[in-house]
């Protein structure tokens, strides 16, 4: 206060502080609405219990269609374990690779249990792990490999076909997370 006023920048100063207190409020406060009204949770430890492996896989001897392929599948780094109401429903798994200086998040054990279908729930896993490989270890690219009839399901998430060489009768996808360009050469690697 100088000669009984009080200097106009201060109390707009606090003003601002204030409100921006209380958007915080309210966005803390509406999003914990929102998380607590979404009918699942998502939990990302990497061993699932026998009982949730049953949930998620026990439904087909081959649920992810590919034994026939005679694969070997390399351990993954990270996974999104969707539950809902207490049963595991749908995962996805991450693991980093490095190959022609760039940053891979391979994208790998996809599966939404048949009664969690059509619910979005592999692809709002797709993208918490996408983000999660963007953010964290700067991925330049998300690549996986999926069944020719599931290229369509990914290419309306972003997805599309890579120049990659693989020995495996996959589709190599891939979708872009910074600001690199695929490159114009062929790559080799996967599926994992």
């Amino acid at each position: 206060m100088s000669d009984g006023f009080y200097d106009l920048a201060a109390i707009l100063g606090a003003l601002a502080a204030a409100a921006l207190l209380i958007v915080r409020f309210r966005i803390a406060s509406i999003r914990k609405k929102v998380l607590d009204s979404l009918p699942f949770t998502i939990s990302r430890k990497a061993e699932l219990s026998d009982s949730e492996r049953q949930q998620l896989l026990g439904w087909s001897e081959d649920p992810f269609r590919v034994n026939s392929l005679g694969l070997t599948w390399s351990a993954k780094d990270e996974h999104f374990t969707l539950f809902e109401k207490g049963v595991a429903a749908s995962r996805v798994s991450l693991l980093r690779y490095k190959v022609a200086g760039l940053t891979i998040a391979g994208i790998g054990g996809v599966v939404t249990a048949p009664p969690f279908r059509g619910k979005g729930y592999a692809s709002v896993l797709l993208e918490l792990a996408l983000d999660q490989a963007r953010n964290q270890y700067g991925a330049d690219f998300g690549v996986l490999f999926c069944l020719p009839d599931l290229e369509k399901f990914y290419a309306d998430r972003g997805f599309a076909r890579a120049r990659i060489v693989t020995d495996a009768r996959l589709v190599p996808m891939f979708k872009q997370l910074g600001r690199r360009h695929w490159p114009d050469e062929t790559l080799e690697m996967g599926p994992w």
